[in-house]
């Protein structure tokens, strides 16, 4: 896994966040949220190998977790959403690899002293 460090587009976050200003704590939250339940989603529908719906799913976690600096795990879900678009899938491990980059990236912030 990647540094803490590396995780995070720290001028992206903090041009979307307004400097962390305390009206985006909610949307922040709820882009946490989002993340899960698609995550969630994505996994419910991966025994059936529906992977138009994964890759569709994917696609979505992919641009809000850039649109919010979470460049990692971005990058990890442009591979599975490609991967899925395919048709040729990915492993299930990979949905703990991408909760884990949604951890990961999360402490990150909160190392920095951001809260929510």
């Amino acid at each position: 896994m990647p540094e803490a460090e590396g995780l995070i587009d720290w001028e992206q976050l903090l041009e979307v966040t307004d400097n962390w200003s305390a009206d985006f704590v909610d949307i922040y939250r709820d882009f946490l949220e989002e993340a899960d339940r698609l995550l969630s989603r994505a996994e419910a529908v991966f025994p059936a190998g529906e992977w138009g719906e994964i890759g569709a799913i994917i696609h979505q976690l992919k641009g809000a977790a850039g649109s919010f600096g979470y460049r990692v795990l971005a990058a990890r879900c442009a591979d599975c959403e490609a991967a899925a678009k395919a048709g040729a899938g990915f492993p299930g491990e990979e949905f703990a690899i991408l909760r884990d980059l949604l951890r990961q990236s999360g402490e990150a912030i909160a190392a920095r002293g951001y809260r929510c």
